[in-house]
């Protein structure tokens, strides 16, 4: 699971994604309970499954093309 850096946040904030800084406060402590395997409501769960995977979207989309032989 991931936490949203600075420069991920300003991604995250505008179309497609949509995020609003405030929810992404949420989902990042959300995401810590599910870590640290504190049971979360489905629908949060839910939640935080689609906010996980569209910031490992941006991450991949970050990298350098030389970063994937390592």
């Amino acid at each position: 699971m991931y936490e949203a850096k600075n420069s991920e946040r300003k991604i995250l904030t505008e179309p497609p994604y949509g995020y609003n800084p405030e929810m992404i406060n949420a989902l990042d402590v959300e995401s810590d309970k599910v870590r640290k395997g504190i049971p979360i409501d489905f629908s949060i769960a839910a939640a935080v499954c689609d906010y996980q995977s569209d910031l490992q979207a941006i991450r991949k989309s970050q990298k350098k093309w030389w970063h994937f032989w390592v």
